[in-house]
């Protein structure tokens, strides 16, 4: 818990600004997909609801950090149509391209 708390504060509390901007919609299928808010603590519990090493104790922690506390990376969530978490991307930019790392579900 006590790592968790560090996390959002040394990163996710201290970003305002980003070059990825924030987006939010729904699919035909209803999906529902959104670019997370900089300063969401669910970035935190990704991970683990996705199961992916997308966390705080996993292989991905300094990919975390990194789109954590970047100008230039982000994470979209995407939800099923009762809202529940169904996968996320981690998403960077270079240049004028935005890419995602990968579709963990």
């Amino acid at each position: 818990m006590e790592e968790a708390c560090n996390f959002y504060h040394n990163y996710l509390e201290k970003r305002i600004v980003s070059s990825i901007p924030r987006v939010l919609g729904t699919t035909q299928n209803n999906y529902h997909y959104e670019v997370l808010k900089l300063d969401d603590p669910i970035i935190m519990t990704l991970g683990y609801q996705t199961g992916c090493c997308f966390r705080l104790n996993g292989m991905s922690k300094e990919f975390l950090k990194y789109c954590s506390e970047s100008l230039y990376a982000r994470v979209i969530v995407i939800r099923n149509e009762k809202r529940e978490i169904c996968a996320m991307i981690p998403i960077i930019r270079n240049g004028n391209v935005i890419s995602g790392n990968s579709i963990e579900v």
